[in-house]
């Protein structure tokens, strides 16, 4: 998962995910390898650059520099430069909300809710999509909504009825004219 915004015209912005293709490694000084470029595959990107495959963006690392102010008084600022690229990733359900995957591993074991479980479930765009990572409790899927949303559902209920109550008496009020 890309962790930055690189390049917006091509997907390369913060939380595309792509497959990693390969990367490039300097030798430093000390004789520590260091990444200077990755070569990830972005699907649809658009991307076509010159001795590579379609969609392969090249990310290079980032510079990002913070001071650090200890207790005593002391001030550092400290520069780290890295890929701005999250090598595995886990989401949480609030995380893929609205986004669709063709897989999914999800673990159902941690949900807190029954709507944590059809986020979770709800999230890959077929069936065959999902692995579900263990066995669960039976209780996980087999609860009763919590009574916030029986209640919201039942103000949406009164809300639909007083609606269509107030378009009959609309429309029989036209039909005279």
């Amino acid at each position: 998962m890309i962790t930055e915004n690189i390049a917006i015209k091509v997907k390369a912005v913060n939380d595309a995910q792509g497959t990693l293709k390969d990367i490039k490694y300097e030798i430093d000084a000390s004789g520590r390898r260091i990444a200077v470029c990755t070569y990830v595959h972005v699907a649809n990107s658009g991307i076509s650059t010159y001795g590579l495959p379609d969609d392969i963006i090249p990310i290079v690392p980032v510079s990002t520099m913070f001071r650090y102010k200890p207790p005593e008084g002391l001030h550092f600022s400290i520069t780290r430069r890295q890929l701005p690229l999250v090598p595995t990733y886990v989401f949480t359900d609030y995380k893929v909300q609205g986004q669709s995957m063709e897989r999914a591993i999800i673990d159902l074991s941690y949900c807190h809710s029954l709507q944590s479980v059809y986020v979770m479930l709800s999230r890959a765009k077929s069936l065959k999509g999902i692995m579900i990572l263990r066995s669960f409790p039976a209780n996980k899927i087999n609860q009763c909504l919590g009574q916030e949303f029986r209640n919201e559902f039942r103000r949406l209920d009164l809300l639909d009825k007083a609606t269509k109550a107030k378009y009959t008496t609309c429309q029989s009020t036209f039909k005279d004219y």
